[in-house]
Order: C-alpha cells, then structure tokens, then sequence
C-alpha cells in the first residue's frame, strides 16, 4: 500500500474517438491532507491523449472488449513478419537468416542442436527501454499499461508467436516476469500457476525452458539479498519462492534451473558478516539440490556469476571464484555455470577466458549470448554482434562438445533508441547470425588444424618421458635440479602469438583451385578446390559503393558487402583485382590475376613456394586433363564458357585462365617450373 503523503490517480477514460460527442470523465486526487479535486476531461475527434508516466493506452477500440480481458486480443501480435528462414550471406532481407541455417550439419552435429537458442523472457517482453536518467520509450501494441494477470496471459501469448517466427524452441523465465507479484506469497503462487498452465498449454510438445529461475532482487524484501540476507524472514521467504520456481520449471519441461544472486553480496564489510553469509548461501544451495532430487527435477542447476550490479561486491565474482566456492562446499558436480559475456566484461575477464575457466573445471553449463562495452562499466546487455568474439566462443563451445542440456539464451535487450516491434526480429536475427558465423569459423579453425598444432608445439618439450613424469607428479626437485645444471640455460621458443592474426592470403583460380598462402616467415602455403574460384557476375548485388582507392598497384572501385567483405575491381578494366573479409580471427586478402594484363605479369601470382610437387599434381587432378610431351604448344584444356589451358615451355610450365560470361571477361596467368620435356608438369 502506498504511504498517505503520496498522490493517488484514478483515470476513467470512456472516450469515443470516432464521434464528436463529447464524454465526461472524472480523475480523483487524494491529497496530504485529504482534499479532493474534481478534473473535468473532454474528449473529441480532434483530441489527441497525451502520454502519461506509465504509457499510453494500447488497447484497440475495436476489440468488442475491456484491456484487461484476457481473451480480447484477437489476430497476430506480430502482423507482416513472416516465419524467419535462412536466405544465405547474399539475401538483401533483413528479416532473413544469412549464416544461420538450423539443418546445416557442422563438425557432425545440426547447427540448431550446437546453438539451442533461448529467448529471454523478460527483456524481450517485459523490457520498457526505460533507464534512470529516462521513461519508457517501448509501448508495444500489445500493452495496457497494467501488471494485471490478463495483461501476464497477453504477453505469454505473444511470447509464443515470436517463438514460432523465430524458429527458436525454448525460452527462459524468472517467475516474477510472467505472473504478477500478489499481496501475499500464496496468492503470488496462484497467480504464477495460472500464467503458467497458459504456457504449457500453448507452448505444447515442442517448445520448452531452457531454463526458469526465481526474482530474488527487485522486491525491497531482498534488498540485503535473500539467501545471504541477514534476516531470517527473508532467507525464508526466498527459500519458499525458490521451491515454487523450481517446481513450475519442472513442470514445463525445463531443462534448467538458474540461481542468479544480483543482491547476494555486499555494499560494506563494515556491518557483513562475509564468513557467515557465504556459509548461509551453501546451506540454501544444498536445500535446493534436496528439494530438486525430491520432485523428480532432472534439470542442471546453474549459477550465473557476475562480479557486482547492484551490490558492490558479488559472492559468485567470476567463473573461478564460484567454482571455488562449489568447491568449498563439496558442491561440485550438482552445479555448473551459467557464463553471461557482459559479466565477464565487468569481472575484468573475455568472455573466452570465463567459458574456458568454466570448460576445464568441468562446470559450463549454459552461455547467456550478450555483450558489454569495454568503454562502459555497467551491464549494458547488448546483442553480441562481433564475429572474432563470437568465434572465441564457440570454439570453447566446440571443445566442451556443445551445451546441452544447456544452450545459449539471449539475455540482451534491445536498445532505449530501438522502439519498433520489428526490431525485436532484426535484433534477434543478428544475435543469431553471429554466433552462426562463429560456428563457422570456429570450425574452420579445427578442420585446418593449424591452431592446434601451433599450440602442441609450443608444449612439445612436455611430450618426453621426463615431461609425462613431471605431468604425473612424479617430478621431484632433486631431480629436476640436476637436469637443470645438465641441460644449463634454456632456450625459450616464441609462442607465436603474432602468428594467430597475420594476414592470410589466397589467389583465386578461375578452375576453382585457390591458394592460402602467407607472405611473412615462415611461409605457408596450402591448396584448397572448390566449384567456383572467381565471384559470380552478381556478386555485388546489395553492395555499398565506398569510392575509388589504389590497392595492389590498381586505382579500384570499392565496395563493402555485409560489413566484413571489401570488394575492390579495376577502375578502367572493371575486372577483379582484390577481396578483403575478415572471418572473426583473421584478415583474408584474396588476390585475382586482373584481366587484360601481360601474360609475365606477376603482381598478383601466389608466391613459387606454393607449388610444390602436391600442389601440382593436385592442380592436374582438379582440371581433370590429359597432358601432353610437347613443349610450347597446349598441353592439356578444360572447360566451355571457362577454358585452363597449360601451356609447356622449355623449362617451366605457364597456365592462362580465361573466363568469358555474359558481362565480364577475365584472363589469368601463373607461371611455375617444370622439367623439359616432361609428362609431369603440374
């Protein structure tokens, strides 16, 4: 109930906009000392309502009912946004997927079965883009400006819609985000019981949580937290609210439950009791792994650490601090960790360090996809949208074997400035696109095997005997001092790390054979055959145009596709010259044989130490063409519209490439050395 010194508004609006009757309603104000002042509205067909604290009313007219009815809202919530589909990098649609495709098999495993996305309940519905500094800005058409159990039902409703067109088949909760908070504990409990047979009822089979959890720091009750709160009252309240949120989540199928403790913590050490507290926050631990054995509950629980926001000082700091404090209490192995990114940003930490830190400490259980801003000390919960973290992601992800029955949960929200029902989509899609991306490119990294290779290296001198001793623990010091003076000063190899981000390099064949090549020591070079080497005619389709520019020795057209590609083609000629992309861990720069040139021009040719007797022989193997003894003349042709021809010269061996399309004409050439006279060249 709200003191007696505050004002209280009761607004009757009956105005029938359409007509220019006009209608009377009443608004009562009761005053500090009891007063009462009658206000007179006029409603017309040219009035227009202004925008009161709470936000407008939403409401149709033409619903035949009363907002607060709980089966009025008829139709979509989400009218004119279509099933999300993946349309690939190229599509222009912005309600499209480009890098998420949920049937696409990657390292063995469907892409959705390695994601398991999750729609965070509470920022995606119940967000208002309001801050301390700012009102709401987002009224969606769905709201009544009420928290009442039919405003609750609505929004369930259209929680499920968006699932449906999002193609994403879970969801995360806390109870107080989808069942108004009663006067009471049971009638808190009640209202959350109808909300929630409304859930399983719409969401069915299919749909389920990928996770449920209890609100225990909004209400005032747990300002000091509540299970390290220093009332017993409180410690209990929670506990209770704990076991209902258990119970619902069991009920719908989740298939986790988290414990995030925004207020479990402290502000002082001056007036905390931190031994006490900590050792009360075990207790309450073990009492929900009893009551989660006792339902039947088969669900992980989770607990998502976070340094501070909104106490000074977190107990579950980071990844480590909470698996020591698992530890600690003999609870390892009945909770793994939640690993939200942005809250690894506030720890200090990347959010790959949290999530390995989680991975070898067998605790990752679930990864909460968002993003902070290292200019910005504060939870910002933004979309994750870097692909190169991203990758870093997934690659932990990849190494653990996936997340289930964990996934990834979008706990991010849309922007204050971001207020149109259709951003929810197009945030969402990005979110989901990212991530994809990573996959994609954490998997190449694997499959090239590179990284790993790199890394065995540099631990290579572990590998011996003595190494596996000293690994085992059977390395004493008495030992490992004589091998010291034995063996005198060490010398310490480079960990490479600049390695991880030079410039890659490729030269595009026409034949579709390209070369991956580094220019800086030590030189690598490596083949790959694909259907298709130089882009197609309408690569630039969608693309932003950003002026001219001198790269390779070419004045060049530029363009940018998609943010990572920079496409750059022969001002006078309008033939390919270079492709820049960035694939989240490394910058590529594709070079092409640029049409019109002299067959000895060796600007863009891949360097001679690609052509080593493998890459040879696979060159042959991918045209697919008989060679012939003759030097000078054509040794072997492929192709219709596309023609690879060898031409064998006394000493060496010359490939000319030429692609003739219905817009564009290239010719490329590349020189490599041969024996004279031989069957064997390429």
């Amino acid at each position: 109930m709200p003191p007696t010194s505050s004002a209280i508004v009761h607004v009757s609006f009956s105005c029938n906009l359409s007509s220019p009757i006009v209608v009377v309603s009443f608004v009562s104000f009761n005053k500090m000392k009891g007063g009462r002042i009658l206000l007179l509205l006029v409603c017309s067909s040219v009035i227009t309502l202004g925008v009161f604290a709470a936000g407008p009313p939403t409401c149709p007219a033409d619903l035949g009912g009363k907002c607060s009815d709980s089966g009025e809202w008829e139709g979509e919530f989400f009218p004119g946004i279509p099933k999300i589909k993946f349309e690939g990098p190229s599509s222009k649609n912005p309600l499209a997927f480009k890098w998420y495709n949920a049937e696409e098999e990657i390292l063995g495993k469907k892409m959705k079965d390695w994601m398991r996305f999750s729609i965070a309940f509470w920022h995606t519905f119940r967000g208002t883009g309001g801050d301390p500094f700012g009102a709401p800005t987002k009224y969606w058409p769905w709201e009544d400006g009420t928290n009442s159990l039919a405003m609750a039902k609505r929004r369930m409703r259209a929680n499920f819609e968006f699932l449906e067109k999002i193609g994403v088949d879970r969801w995360c909760f806390h109870d107080r985000d989808i069942a108004p908070d009663g006067e009471t504990l049971e009638e808190s409990n009640k209202n959350l019981d109808e909300v929630v047979a409304l859930a399983k009822e719409l969401q069915g089979t299919k749909i389920r949580p990928l996770w449920g959890t209890a609100q225990l720091f909004m209400h005032p009750r747990y300002m000091h937290g509540g299970a390290t709160s220093s009332e017993l009252g409180v410690y209990a309240y929670a506990a209770a609210q704990v076991k209902k949120a258990m119970e619902v989540t069991h009920d719908l199928g989740g298939e986790n439950y988290v414990f995030w403790g925004g207020r479990e913590g402290y502000q002082s050490l001056l007036n905390t009791d931190m031994e006490r507290e900590l050792d009360h926050l075990a207790r309450f631990c073990e009492a929900a792994v009893a009551y989660k054995k006792k339902i039947g509950f088969n669900g992980t629980l989770l607990i998502e650490p976070k340094p501070q926001e909104p106490t000074k000082h977190q107990y579950d700091w980071d990844a480590a601090t909470t698996a020591n404090f698992l530890r600690k209490y003999g609870l390892i192995g009945e909770f793994k960790l939640n690993i939200e990114c942005n809250h690894a940003t506030l720890s200090g930490h990347s959010c790959h360090h949290e999530l390995e830190t989680a991975r070898i400490n067998g605790l990752l259980g679930n990864i909460d996809a968002n993003t902070g801003d290292p200019q910005i000390g504060w939870d910002t919960d933004q979309f994750m949208t870097d692909i190169s973290e991203a990758t870093m992601v997934m690659l932990s992800v990849i190494r653990n074997g996936g997340l289930a029955p964990g996934g990834f949960n979008f706990d991010a929200k849309l922007r204050r400035e971001s207020t149109e029902v259709e951003d929810i989509f197009l945030a969402h899609i990005s979110g989901m696109d990212t991530l994809a991306r990573g996959l994609r490119s954490a998997a190449k990294l694997i499959q090239d095997g590179s990284l790993a290779e790199l890394v065995r290296k540099r631990y290579q001198s572990f590998d011996t005997e003595i190494g596996a001793q000293v690994e085992a623990g059977k390395g004493d010091f008495e030992t490992l001092e004589k091998l010291a003076m034995k063996w005198g000063e060490p010398k310490v190899p480079s960990a490479k790390q600049k390695q991880l981000s030079v410039l890659l390099y490729d030269t595009e064949w026409n034949n579709g054979t390209t070369f991956y090549y580094t220019l800086s020591e030590p030189h690598s070079c490596r083949i790959m055959v694909n259907d298709v080497g130089i882009p197609r005619p309408d690569f630039l389709d969608g693309a932003k145009y950003l002026g001219t520019a001198v790269t390779d020795g070419y004045l060049c057209n530029v363009w940018e596709k998609i943010d990572t590609i920079w496409y750059y083609e022969d001002v006078y000629t309008k033939r390919p010259v270079r492709w820049d992309f960035n694939d989240g861990i490394s910058t590529h720069v594709i070079t092409f044989e640029v049409g019109a040139v002299l067959l000895d021009d060796s600007v863009t040719q891949a360097p001679a130490y690609c052509f080593n007797q493998e890459i040879k022989n696979m060159i042959a193997i991918s045209v697919r063409a008989p060679l012939l003894e003759k030097p000078g003349v054509i040794c072997w042709a492929t192709g219709a519209r596309i023609a690879t021809v060898l031409i064998c010269l006394e000493d060496s061996a010359r490939i000319v490439a030429t692609s003739a399309g219905p817009e564009r004409i290239w010719t490329l050439s590349i020189d490599i050395s041969c024996a004279p006279n031989s069957t064997a060249v390429a």
